[in-house]
C-alpha cells in the first residue's frame, strides 16, 4: 500500500476539502491536495509522491476516472480562489461562486464512490491513469483515444495568475480555465460510454454537461467583453 508523504497546509485544506469532511473518513485514502500558499511559493503538485509505484493493472477506467477528476477538480479550486477576490465582471463572479460550490460538492461525490467500490485503492497517478486509458482505448478501436487526462491533471499556473499584468485578470482567467474545462468535458464524454459502473457512467454524464455549458458561458463572455483579444488558444 502507498503511503501520501505530502503535508497538508492546515488553512488551504480547510478551503478545498468538502464541506461534509467524506475525505476524513477513516476507511477513504488520503486526498492528494496541492501544498500551496495563494499567490505564494508553489509547493508541491497535484498528485502525491509514492514510495514505490503501483502496477497499471491494480487500476480499473473507473478509479483512474475519478482520481483524474478529483484531481482536476482541486486545481479547478486552486484557480478559482485566486479568482475569487480578483474577477471584476458581476457574471464570472457568480461563476467563480458557484464553480467553488459545485466543485467541492463533487468531489464529496467521488470521495463517497470511491469510498464503497475501492476502499482500499492506492491512488491512481497521472502516468497509470494515461496507461489505462491507452489500454481501454485499444481495446475499444472504434471509440478513438481517451482524451483529457493530461490538460485536466496538469498543474495550475499559479504564478501567471498571480503575477501584475497588463492583460485584465477576467480574460486571463478565462484562457486558464478554457483548457481546462475543455479536457474534463473530453474525459467525462468517454467516462460516460467506458465507465463499468452505471452510476459512475451517469456521473461522468451529468460533469460532462456541465462542462460544455461552462465552456458556453466563458466563450460568450469572453468574446462579449474582450473581441480584440488574441485567440485563447495562442496564448
Amino acid at each position: 500500500m502507498r503511503r501520501f508523504a505530502p503535508l497538508l497546509a492546515t488553512a488551504f485544506a480547510l478551503m478545498l476539502t468538502p464541506v461534509s469532511g467524506v475525505a476524513f473518513q477513516s476507511d477513504a485514502p488520503a486526498t492528494p491536495l496541492p501544498v500551496i500558499d495563494i499567490c505564494g511559493e508553489y509547493a508541491g503538485g497535484a498528485t502525491p509522491e509514492a514510495e514505490s509505484s503501483v502496477e497499471v493493472g491494480d487500476a480499473t477506467f473507473d478509479l483512474a476516472y475519478v482520481d483524474m477528476t478529483i484531481t482536476s477538480h482541486q486545481n479547478a479550486i486552486i484557480m478559482l480562489l485566486i479568482a475569487e477576490p480578483r474577477v471584476e465582471h458581476p457574471e464570472l463572479v457568480n461563476f467563480v461562486n458557484q464553480s467553488l460550490i459545485e466543485r467541492r460538492a463533487s468531489i464529496e461525490t467521488l470521495l463517497a464512490w470511491r469510498s464503497e467500490m475501492h476502499p482500499n485503492a492506492a491512488w491512481v497517478t497521472v502516468d497509470q491513469a494515461m496507461a489505462v486509458f491507452d489500454q481501454v482505448a485499444m481495446e475499444n478501436p472504434g471509440r478513438g483515444g481517451v482524451a483529457g487526462a493530461r490538460e485536466i491533471a496538469a498543474e495550475p499556473h499559479i504564478a501567471e495568475l498571480c503575477a501584475d499584468s497588463e492583460e485584465p485578470f477576467d480574460l486571463l482567467f478565462i484562457d486558464h480555465m478554457l483548457p481546462h474545462i475543455s479536457g474534463e468535458l473530453l474525459l467525462s464524454e468517454s467516462a460516460s460510454a467506458l465507465a463499468t459502473d452505471p452510476t459512475l457512467a451517469a456521473v461522468a454524464g451529468e460533469l460532462m454537461g456541465s462542462s460544455q455549458y461552462n465552456l458556453d458561458a466563458l466563450y460568450a463572455w469572453r468574446t462579449l467583453w474582450y473581441p480584440d483579444a488574441e485567440d485563447a488558444h495562442s496564448h
